[in-house]
Formats: C-alpha cells, sequence, structure tokens
C-alpha cells in the first residue's frame, strides 16, 4: 500500500500493487474496507464507520426493503428442477452459465432443449441433420 490517507471515517485510501477484490471493498465509500463489520442477515460487509453513518440516514425500515432486493442474500435458482442456492448477485449467471436446468439452442437448428440432455439431445440433433 502506497499514499494512505488517515481518515476518521470510510476505508483505507490507498493504491494497491493490484486492483483490490470487490470482496473488500465497501460498497458505501468504495474504499478498502477500514475496521469491517458484517451484516448478519444478508452478509454484506462495510467499513464500521460507513455503517453507522448509513444507520443514521435510514431508518431500520428500510433494512427490510432492502433484503427484497440484496445482492448478497441467499436465493434459489428460479428454474423448478434446479435446488441449488446462491446468492442473488450469482443468479443471472448460474441461470445462462451453469444450470443444468438451462434451456439451451442448437447450433445446427436452433432447436431448443434442456442443458442436462444436451449430450442425448445433441447426438440426437446430430442424426436428424
Amino acid at each position: 500500500m502506497a499514499d494512505r490517507v488517515d481518515r476518521e471515517t470510510g476505508g483505507f485510501e490507498a493504491e494497491f500493487v493490484l486492483p483490490l477484490p470487490e470482496e473488500y471493498e465497501c460498497p458505501i465509500c468504495q474504499l478498502a474496507f477500514r475496521d469491517p463489520v458484517q451484516i448478519e442477515d444478508c452478509g454484506h460487509r462495510f467499513c464500521q464507520s460507513c455503517l453507522q453513518e448509513l444507520k443514521r440516514r435510514k431508518p431500520i425500515s428500510a433494512s427490510k426493503e432492502h433484503m427484497k432486493n440484496c445482492a448478497y442474500e441467499d436465493v434459489h435458482c428460479t428454474n423448478a428442477e434446479c435446488n441449488e442456492l446462491m446468492p442473488r448477485r450469482t443468479l443471472q449467471y448460474h441461470l445462462v452459465s451453469k444450470c443444468r436446468w438451462r434451456v439451451v439452442s442448437c447450433h445446427f437448428c436452433s432447436e431448443m432443449y434442456t442443458y442436462k440432455d444436451s449430450k442425448v439431445t445433441y447426438v440426437f440433433l446430430l442424426l436428424r441433420h
């Protein structure tokens, strides 16, 4: 770390050799965590002073509203057959790239099929073409 600026609130203003990974960055001040605290309900992490300021500005009832859309809250895959649990922020990637039950298109005929059946469907479609 270089050029450290001491501040009473917010995170550490520092330059790192490599970019700071997102999981070490406060979503409020967007700096490296200073005295990090983690919210029990959703897993969000903040600088202690940033969280205190947030609580001062927003009433507790706002936290219930927050949980409805919190990117860190665990949610189930929206494909009925899939039972995987993941943070809301990764759901879209899971649905498009990882879920065995996602619907994909054949590269040859554009017919739609469930990815879990991809090997069987691929052979069937090859035989049809």
